[in-house]
């Protein structure tokens, strides 16, 4: 029987966390025998098991159902450390709010994917992008000043 890539990760996963099948059962409240079918591709579990698995080893429920290689479900402090020096590079940083940064925080670990090409980026296409990205404050700004102007109008009325 080929195993799953839910079987793969999950041994994967337990054995880099260096724990045994019979701790992590008991700390899950699983039998061992039920978590070695899992490794093993013999069955797999139900929605709230695949929750509960991902929410102890700290990682996405579709990188543990291999929808997705984004494997964390938070910032590493290396990772933190690296997107840290990104966005110290945008212009006008200075700008963004602390709310507005961990925004930018959350599309980044929301969108691992994404980030991973961004590091693949020439200098060039850096550079290129961080233009894109003060066309989109440009065009937030003018969306915020019809909105302004669209309330002022109706209290007006």
């Amino acid at each position: 029987m080929e195993k799953t890539i839910f079987a793969l990760r999950l041994k994967e996963l337990r054995e880099v966390k260096e724990i045994s099948q019979y701790k992590l059962a008991e700390i899950l409240n699983l039998s061992r025998s039920v978590l070695s079918n899992y490794e093993q591709g013999i069955r797999e579990p139900d929605f709230k098991t695949v929750r509960l698995l991902a929410n102890y080893f700290n990682v996405s429920t579709d990188y543990l159902l291999g929808v997705s290689e984004v494997k964390h479900l938070f910032l590493s402090q290396e990772e933190m450390k690296y997107y840290s020096g990104i966005l110290s590079q945008i212009n006008d940083i200075k700008e963004l709010n602390i709310e507005q940064i961990t925004d930018l925080l959350k599309l980044f670990n929301t969108h691992g994917e994404i980030i991973d090409k961004i590091k693949s980026l020439s200098d060039l296409s850096v550079s290129e992008l961080k233009k894109y990205l003060d066309l989109l404050k440009i065009r937030d700004s003018v969306d915020d000043k019809k909105e302004a102007n669209s309330v002022a109008l109706k209290k007006q009325d």
